[in-house]
């Protein structure tokens, strides 16, 4: 079954090729072969606490544009659905803020080194090896991780057990699958606009 509906998919395409003079391979891969893998927890916790800062600054948009309900209702949205207090919401929030910090924080070190490491590879290429500045990047995204992970646990704490674990569920009932990957936590591409990423 599995086979003839590759089949069916691919057979279209194989017609188009042929009739446009084009010759070319097409690699079919049994869903069985495609390694999916948990997106981890830290990232999540990450993606969470960065979308917070998100909602906030959206919802004081609308409050400055005197669509108070609607503020109201994106500032709360996330305390309603985790059944949390105004202190515990606080924490988060403040979690959040550090989180953002720091990694504007790992920007404004890393760039400059970044910009170097880039042109020392347009001139040497990429069989010269690691750029210079490639280790001092590397420990410093390193250090911006355990920073991440000390963030998280003084949040779960501040929370208390039975809060935490209300919001590890909620960040991961949200959680999506991703091919396997030993990428670093925070990829660091530069915000220039014209770069191909």
């Amino acid at each position: 079954m599995l086979r003839r509906r590759a089949l069916v998919l691919v057979l279209p395409l194989l017609c188009s090729m042929a009739a446009f003079g084009q010759q070319g391979a097409v690699t079919v891969l049994d869903p069985s072969e495609v390694k999916r893998t948990q997106v981890p927890l830290d990232h999540l916790y990450r993606l969470f606490l960065e979308s917070q800062i998100a909602i906030d600054k959206s919802a004081a948009d609308l409050q400055r544009h005197r669509r108070m309900r609607e503020a109201v209702s994106r500032f709360d949205y996330r305390q309603k659905a985790l059944h949390f207090s105004d202190g515990q919401m606080s924490a988060v929030r403040q979690a959040a803020h550090q989180v953002h910090k720091e990694r504007d924080d790992l920007w404004t070190k890393a760039m400059p080194t970044m910009l170097q490491d880039r042109e020392w590879r347009r001139l040497n290429g990429p069989a010269a090896g690691h750029a210079p500045g490639h280790d001092q990047v590397d420990a410093w995204q390193k250090e911006y991780e355990a920073n991440l992970h000390q963030t998280v646990a003084r949040l779960n704490s501040r929370l208390g057990p039975m809060a935490a674990a209300r919001l590890q569920a909620y960040i991961q009932r949200g959680e999506s699958h991703s091919a396997p990957t030993d990428r670093p936590l925070i990829r660091l591409q530069p915000p220039i606009s014209g770069v191909q990423r």
